[in-house]
């Protein structure tokens, strides 16, 4: 991520969490201007050196997939998840592109539909662990008033 020093005085810093933080600021330069502000540029290629197999991939969606709905409240209401057409033409352009066969291109969905399904999974279980916590804060309290 590449930020202009004047965008970054008015819209940071980054907020100190786990994960996320790089997503939040881009909400808040997206509040505070708009959304022509932000630019993604193809040519700039990243390489997540812990991502080294599917495995640690599908990992990885769990984890962005509870960071996502642990940080759902201070992201803006603008916010949403592609529509399936969106996903679709993203994914046609990208298999044509390539130059994908068909079996490529089957095997891609799959691991997508896997990652999606594993995002989920990650979302659910910070609910379910957010549940938890209120739960035990809650009986604590209540012990604490006996």
């Amino acid at each position: 991520m590449a930020v202009r020093r004047d965008v970054f005085d008015r819209c940071g810093p980054f907020v100190e969490i786990k994960r996320g933080a790089d997503s939040l600021f881009v909400h808040r330069v997206i509040e505070e201007y708009s959304c022509d502000a932000v630019i993604f540029v193809p040519e700039a290629c990243i390489r997540h050196l812990e991502i080294t197999n599917v495995w640690k991939w599908l990992q990885k969606r769990v984890i962005y997939g509870r960071s996502n709905q642990q940080n759902h409240r201070r992201l803006s209401r603008a916010a949403r998840p592609l529509t399936q057409a969106e996903a679709a033409a993203i994914l046609d352009r990208v298999v044509r592109r390539n130059g994908n066969s068909r079996a490529q291109a089957m095997c891609l969905v799959t691991l997508l539909s896997l990652g999606a399904v594993c995002y989920r999974v990650g979302r659910l279980s910070a609910r379910t662990t957010g549940l938890a916590g209120r739960f035990r804060r809650a009986g604590a309290a209540a012990a604490r008033a006996r």
